[in-house]
């Protein structure tokens, strides 16, 4: 029994050793390439293991697919995209507030900030599915829906069927759902009966026979109604959302309802979507209309994911953290930033802007609670003061610089966000948005306890270590 422990620990080791020079060889962040190289010397079979499910190649190997299929709808797109020059925003415009964010974004987002939107704050549940049912019900060409959860409980139910509904008028439904779904096809029956086309974002067994990372996933949460008028956020389709939820309480969102010109971009994110999960191309006036001014506001649609040439979501964010001059407040279930994000937190406070972070009081998932504690103590020890909400689980990923520069989207601040998920995000520059957003999370802040700095004990300290070294593959 001895000689057998002894052969298998030694033969983890040579595969280890064997491994090194790969994991070594490959570029990635310092601390990432640290946490594969210690999984690897002292767990060595489970951290091969890990390696070889969601290391480096599977990741450039689902990038190249993903982009190969992004590249053939891209003409098409620019084609269709020609009418949007109207509303490309005018020159310097020193109002807006955070001109080198918005000439960043100019530059590494899908395309340039459109003007002549209109942006409706959409806080919880109540407020974004009224919303979206009304606009569902008003559609009379197409209805298309991306979600990373779509719930079979009293609201999914709500949603399949109007969406049935629409289908039996005639309206082209398209459900596009993550690959991590768990609700069963019996539950979506009706809504294929009716004529709704439902695909899958890289399916678990699928990625895994291909050869592709099944821990990229699809976290976008975008509806477009007949090109017109769109929605994101980070509110899925379920009642975890609402007041009254029996099971637990109720999650803390906010979501947004966009029309205008930056529609055109949501579309542009579903069809790529849709295409790469289908192989059905959607670019075609009829889904890209002819767009008009409808409102005042300058609006960027980020899209970020390991597809894209830059970390779009997390670089914007970084810089609009960096540029801040007086004010930074952000709201997000999830906080694991890495070094950069992180960096422009304590930057920030130090040189005396005032930096909040509002977080959930209990995460719904305890290794991120703990992954979260352990990058606070550095964070506040700069200056950055932490608040934990308490009403419900806070869901919500916003952020408010300066009052002048807001975003509301799917993307958490953590490291599976910024670098592995596809996510969408919504940026609206100038300041009525920016207040609108602002005086809802001073009203969540209201409900929230300021975390005070303290003293771990000891299994604390090595928990929070633990999670702090796993932070970059969670």
């Amino acid at each position: 029994m001895v000689e057998i422990i002894a052969a298998v620990f030694f033969i983890g080791n040579v595969l280890g050793l064997v491994a090194l020079p790969r994991v070594l060889s490959e570029r990635r962040e310092s601390y990432a390439t640290l946490s594969w190289v210690l999984a690897i010397v002292f767990v060595p079979y489970l951290g091969l293991g890990l390696y070889a499910l969601i290391g480096s190649r599977r990741i450039h190997r689902t990038r190249r697919v993903k982009s190969r299929a992004d590249a053939r709808l891209s003409a098409a797109e620019d084609a269709a995209a020609a009418g949007l020059a109207a509303f490309a925003r005018p020159g310097r415009e020193p109002s807006v507030g955070l001109e080198g964010v918005l000439r960043l974004a100019d530059r590494i987002a899908s395309g340039p900030a459109t003007t002549g939107n209109a942006v409706k704050l959409l806080i919880d549940g109540e407020a974004t599915f009224d919303a979206l049912e009304a606009a569902i019900r008003a559609a009379r060409h197409h209805v298309h829906l991306e979600y990373y959860i779509f719930n079979a409980d009293r609201t999914g139910a709500r949603f399949r069927d109007l969406l049935a509904a629409k289908a039996r008028e005639g309206v082209e439904v398209r459900l596009l759902l993550d690959g991590t779904n768990r609700v069963g096809e019996d539950f979506f029956a009706p809504l294929a009966a009716a004529g709704a086309h439902i695909a899958v974002f890289m399916p678990i067994v699928l990625s895994l026979r291909l050869g592709r990372n099944p821990t990229l996933r699809n976290h976008r949460k975008i509806v477009v109604v007949d090109g017109v008028t769109g929605f994101t956020g980070g509110v899925n389709i379920g009642d975890e959302y609402l007041a009254g939820h029996r099971h637990r309480k109720r999650w803390r969102d906010t979501h947004a309802q966009i029309r205008g010109p930056a529609v055109h971009r949501l579309q542009e994110v579903f069809v790529e979507d849709w295409h790469f999960a289908t192989g059905v191309d959607l670019v075609s006036a009829r889904y890209f209309p002819a767009q008009v001014a409808v409102g005042d506001q300058l609006v960027n649609v980020l899209r970020s994911g390991p597809d894209e040439e830059w970390q779009v979501i997390h670089d914007i964010l970084f810089a609009a953290i960096t540029q801040a001059e007086h004010s930074v407040v952000l709201t997000t279930p999830y906080f694991v930033p890495g070094p950069a994000f992180e960096t422009a937190l304590t930057t920030a406070a130090l040189r005396g802007v005032e930096v909040r972070l509002l977080l959930p009081r209990h995460a719904d998932h305890w290794l991120m609670d703990y992954a979260a504690r352990a990058f606070l103590p550095d964070v506040m020890r700069a200056g950055v003061r932490v608040f934990q909400y308490g009403p419900g689980m806070m869901h919500a990923k916003t952020a408010v610089v300066d009052g002048m520069w807001a975003t509301v989207g799917s993307a958490n601040m953590d490291v599976r966000s910024f670098r592995l998920n596809f996510e969408a995000n919504l940026v609206v520059h100038g300041e009525a948005f920016a207040s609108e957003l602002g005086a809802a999370i001073e009203a969540d802040i209201a409900e929230a306890r300021e975390v005070k700095p303290r003293q771990p004990n000891r299994r604390d300290r090595i928990l929070l270590g633990v999670a702090r070294v796993l932070a970059p593959v969670l």
